[in-house]
């Protein structure tokens, strides 16, 4: 037989936990490389999947960028040079979803680093709906 078979695999979380694609790890400082005894692993990642079992309304949904521990979730099995996967318990696992907002230029501009800094902790209150 000369026909091969290619076999995909795709993972769907079980539990309450998510799926994450781990960002890949910075190479560079500024203009120098860094080697790769040196790099510490990236904690932050991009959602795959989502569990059936976690309530949608607080859960990260598929394509938001989360922060997690360095020691934190099991690595899924993957093919090597593919994206790193990493499964975590959610929302034990979890520290921090990456917010986004936009922010006029001019109002941007006027702001002084401290004024912009409680503006923006005012808006991710807002956005995350946590009273002040």
């Amino acid at each position: 037989m000369t026909n091969q078979t290619r076999i995909s695999r795709s993972y769907a979380p079980c539990g309450q936990r998510i799926l994450v694609r781990q960002d890949p790890p910075a190479s560079r400082v500024g203009s120098l490389y860094k080697p790769d005894i040196s790099q510490a692993p990236p904690i932050t990642g991009t959602v795959v999947a989502v569990s059936p079992e976690i309530d949608s309304a607080v859960s990260p949904a598929v394509g938001d960028r989360v922060v997690f521990g360095e020691a934190n979730g099991i690595l899924a099995p993957t093919r090597p040079g593919c994206p790193v996967l990493v499964f975590l318990r959610f929302p034990q696992e979890v520290l921090a979803t990456f917010v986004e907002f936009e922010m006029e230029q001019d109002e941007a501009d006027e702001h002084s680093s401290e004024k912009a800094a409680t503006s923006t902790l005012a808006a991710l209150r807002e956005a995350m709906k946590v009273p002040a």
